[in-house]
């Protein structure tokens, strides 16, 4: 038969597709590699001009190029490698000739195409994959860095006894190669089958697979090398045993160390000898050999990877489970509290609780004076209402910290006034203030100006805070002096500005007509002057104005990166981070941001995993202050726990880049505070991993839950339900900050806690506190309730509250059209021996979006026994709750007297001893006759007559109960 030459168009025709073919490629490439550039030379300016951290930049971007140049082109040589293995020997094959010779027309035409444009195809396909490939492989540039750069952890797992840096830092690689490799034998074993079977050296005669001879060699050197890397995988799982979850707690148990780490063992030298079986094979007829060495590893990972460990667990641990599991649920609960530093709690107990009295509480007056009867959501609203003063201002959060004001140490709530766009360009009510144009948005408003600070406990006027820094600009009324108001870089600060043009920027409303004007000075931003940089910032942000604009001059900087939380993520993104930053007034009276950052790591072995927004982990640790100055952007690390091992590895990847926390200076050092974020990953691990008996633990018979508080709304209700349930249930509490003075301590100090009940119950059993101040920062403390007391819980307080027949009436009347009660979080305040509830409520009127406190609910415990008062102020419902008369101190006395106004006076609380219903009827009194003085001075005559009316009532129950 003679053979048919098809040419088909010839040369030039081929030369034509070819240079297309080139042409349209290289457009592609061009078209996705000029924003590749200019989004990386961009980064590199941003590193190093503004953020100033141009190692971090490096380190990064080597380590990434690296990854996906070393495992992209590993890729394509063992893609194209194989191929060309395939395709050079199959010339030497007969089958290909002798089939030639039998094709159709049709067949050519195929062939034809196929030996010119197949194998290009194939080029540009894996060249594509590789891209692919790489790419992937650079996303695991943090665990590269760390694999090399890992320090040991102080101890070792109890299992195989390694240190736990093995796990922690080299075994997720170890992980991603071994995938890798893994994955991409099969994909090349796969593509070199398909070229033979292209190349004619596979055929199926009569139904069974005929190999040339090389064929077979080639695919089993292929195969041994997939069974090898299996092997190495079940090595890999014996070490993941220390994650399993099958046992009564997280971590191996009795089966997995008794059978699974067995029949890993035994299918690691299975899958070995299959491999050498495979390789032995090449030398003999048939495939029957490596057939039945990989079904005998098949039946053999089924038998002992499912059936033997679920006879063992069925057979020896479930009728004995807690003897067989005990040394397991030991280790649970040992590297658990160790993954979330729960062993580092220091635990006390309570025994002799005492009810709440005056003398209590003037014994500790500086914890009472700090108690927070401002909730953070009403205070934001009035702070926006009184001190955002424009329109285009916005406070974006309440933050809580403390400071020394006029010498004593005081707990305040703080806000920063940031410029926010949006009501900038859309004003109030849906009118527009402001064109929306480009100077405007870029040049001329470019910063917040100042912030708020009032102390927690202080009211004035008619429920009002009480400000000791307000205004624009910033008025100081106690020494610390805002001297930097300006805020470049804030929460709010999402878009790019341009400084140091030919045109002032607004620096704050002077009048409506004539801003104040400022320039520029701080060290942040790119500079643009010069043509590439202007260019390539254009290009960046798709903004031509950026290139045409003629007040830009070789002076100009670019800043962008402006959102705080978003400029660390991007400098340090090995890092994870709080989401709650908050703003912090500096002795040298410029204004910061400090937010926490942590390590974490889901490969702390024994450890329980905790689910968060962000990912699972199950070890954290607080370690990294970071502060950013809000006027220039500068970025500073600080550590703040210099054992972590994985921060003493990126202290080695990067160099440099973290500062001893003693570096801070003393005016932010005394600012940072315990994170309530980590605060709450601890609470919520330690309502099971307090227990460290493992009996006590398996049996889960002292296992608490955070304290719960009813739900807070606004309007008639007062309340709201959760999910459809009774009201009773509650909510969460959240942690809250306190200055007070811990049991034992002499001076008052700021801390973080949170109340503990047990497991579907109401009273409490303990609460936590983390210290936040000097030397004591860190430090957990635990407080043991008396477990055969009734020591009441905050809902159970608060149902006291809504049993009150004077406060639910107060609330009732004032919940109508026109107005609605806000109630505030209920606050627990141990002192001393004693504890104090709290509970604020606001009034909101519908004329009004300002709320206003009116009354504070103080609640005291005896026994089995509940006092509760509702009084204007905090210290005069103390004063009703415990029958004797309390004073406010000085600090507070001015800013009570601004707030009540002409003297008010009070009945004659009762003698000490006297019965609770004769100091509950004391209490009504009391509140009844301030309400009586609220409506005269508000000129409401008619509810003055109904306020006397309840008064003379009881005070005629109140005589009754005098005589008997």
């Amino acid at each position: 038969m003679e053979i048919v030459s098809a040419d088909f168009g010839g040369r030039r025709t081929r030369r034509r597709i070819i240079r297309w073919s080139l042409l349209v490629l290289g457009a592609l490439v061009l078209f996705w590699l000029a924003p590749v550039l200019t989004n990386t030379y961009t980064e590199w300016l941003w590193f190093k001009f503004d953020a100033r951290f141009p190692r971090i930049f490096w380190t990064i971007l080597s380590t990434k190029l690296g990854l996906g140049l070393a495992f992209g082109v590993a890729f394509f040589v063992l893609v194209l490698g194989n191929v060309e293995v395939a395709r050079r020997f199959a010339r030497r094959t007969v089958w290909y000739e002798e089939e030639r010779l039998a094709r159709l027309r049709l067949a050519e035409v195929m062939e034809y195409f196929a030996s010119r444009y197949l194998y290009l195809a194939l080029v540009i396909l894996a060249a594509v994959a590789a891209y692919g490939v790489g790419v992937s492989a650079a996303d695991h540039w943090n665990q590269y860095l760390l694999f090399r750069h890992g320090v040991p952890f102080p101890n070792t797992d109890p299992i195989f006894h390694r240190n736990l840096g093995f796990y922690v830092f080299r075994l997720p690689f170890w992980r991603y190669l071994w995938q890798w490799t893994y994955l991409v034998l099969i994909a090349v074993f796969l593509v070199s089958a398909a070229a033979h079977y292209f190349d004619k050296a596979i055929r199926v005669l009569r139904g069974i697979p005929a190999f040339a001879p090389h064929v077979k060699t080639h695919l089993s050197v292929l195969l041994a090398l997939i069974l090898g890397v299996k092997a190495i995988s079940y090595r890999i799982d014996s070490w993941m045993l220390l994650y399993s979850e099958r046992g009564a707690t997280f971590g191996a148990s009795y089966t997995d160390v008794h059978a699974q780490l067995l029949a890993y063992t035994v299918l690691f030298f299975i899958a070995l000898a299959a491999a050498a079986i495979v390789l032995v094979n090449i030398h003999f007829r048939g495939l029957w050999l490596p057939i039945a060495a990989i079904g005998f590893l098949a039946v053999s990972s089924l038998l002992l990877n499912v059936v033997y460990p679920a006879i063992i667990q069925r057979v020896q641990v479930e009728p004995n489970e807690f003897d067989r599991e005990k040394t397991y649920i030991a280790y649970s609960i040992k590297f658990t509290r160790e993954g979330y530093g729960l062993d580092r709690i220091d635990e006390q107990d309570m025994e002799d609780i005492e009810p709440l009295s005056a003398r209590t509480v003037r014994e500790n007056i500086a914890s009472v004076e700090n108690v927070r009867l401002w909730d953070y959501r009403p205070l934001l609203d009035t702070y926006q209402s009184q001190q955002a003063l424009w329109f285009y201002y916005k406070f974006n959060a309440i933050d809580i910290d403390r400071y020394r004001i006029d010498g004593r140490y005081r707990q305040v709530m703080l806000a920063a006034r940031e410029l926010d766009l949006d009501s900038l360009f859309s004003g109030q009510g849906g009118q527009t203030q402001v064109e929306r144009t480009w100077q405007n948005e870029h040049v001329f408003y470019t910063h917040g100006c100042g912030v708020v600070m009032s102390p927690v406990s202080d009211v004035i006027g008619s429920g009002l805070p009480n400000y000791v820094i307000k205004d624009i600009p910033p008025q100081s009324t106690f020494n610390l002096k805002v001297t930097q108001p300006r805020i470049y870089y804030g929460e709010l600060t999402n878009n790019y500005v341009i400084v140091q043009t030919r045109e002032n920027e607004n620096d704050y409303p002077r009048k409506a007509d004539e801003p104040a004007k400022t320039r520029y000075s701080g060290a942040g931003g790119v500079p643009i002057g010069s043509s590439l940089p202007r260019l390539a910032t254009a290009a960046r942000f798709r903004d031509v104005n950026i290139i045409i604009s003629n007040i830009i001059t070789k002076k100009s900087r670019i800043l962008w990166g402006r959102n705080i939380d978003w400029r660390a993520r991007h400098i340090a993104p090995f890092l994870a981070y709080d989401r709650d930053p908050y703003i912090v007034v500096g002795d040298d009276g410029r204004l910061y941001w400090i937010q926490d950052a942590y390590t974490t790591s889901a490969m702390y072995p024994y450890s329980e995993p905790y689910e968060s927004a962000s990912g699972s982990f199950n070890y954290v640790r607080n370690s990294v202050k970071v502060v950013t100055d809000a006027y220039d952007g500068t970025v500073t690390f600080y550590t703040a726990d210099p054992e972590d091992p994985i921060l003493k590895a990126y202290s080695r990847i990067f160099p440099g880049v973290f500062h001893p926390l003693e570096e801070m200076p003393a005016g932010l050092l005394s600012h940072i505070r315990y994170p309530e974020a980590l605060f709450n990953t601890q609470t919520a691990r330690l309502t099971i991993y307090h227990m460290t008996d493992p009996r006590a633990f398996y049996n889960r018979i002292e296992k608490w839950e955070i304290a719960r508080e009813s739900p807070k709304s606004v309007g008639p209700s007062g309340r709201r339900l959760v999910g459809g349930g009774s009201d009773t249930q509650g909510e969460t509490m959240q942690a809250y900050y306190a200055v007070m003075v811990l049991p034992g301590q002499a001076q008052p100090e700021f801390l973080l806690m949170l109340p503990f009940t047990p497991q579907d119950r109401k009273n409490m059993v303990a609460w936590l506190a983390a210290r936040c101040d000097g030397n004591e920062y860190g430090k957990l403390l635990l407080y043991n309730f008396p477990k055969t007391r009734q020591i009441w819980g905050p809902i159970q307080i608060e149902a006291s509250i809504d049993q009150d027949e004077s406060i639910s009436e107060w609330i009732t009347l004032r919940n109508q059209q026109g107005s609605a009660v806000v109630r505030g979080n209920l606050l627990v305040i141990p002192l001393g021996r004693s504890i104090l509830y709290v509970e604020p409520i606001y009034l909101r009127a519908a004329q009004s979006p300002i709320p206003e406190l009116k009354q504070v609910v103080v609640a005291r415990s005896e026994g089995n026994n509940v006092t509760v008062a509702m009084q204007p102020t905090l210290w005069a419902a103390l004063t009703a709750v415990l029958g004797q008369s309390v004073a406010a101190p000085a600090s507070q006395q001015s800013a009570a007297g601004a707030r009540a106004g002409p003297p008010q006076a009070t009945t004659m609380p009762p003698p000490s001893g006297v019965s609770p219903e004769v100091r509950a009827l004391v209490a009504r009194a009391n509140e009844q006759f301030q309400q009586a003085l609220e409506n005269q001075r508000k000129g409401d005559w008619a509810a003055y007559g109904q306020s006397l009316a309840k008064l003379r009532q009881t005070l005629s129950e109140l005589e009754q109960k005098t005589r008997q």
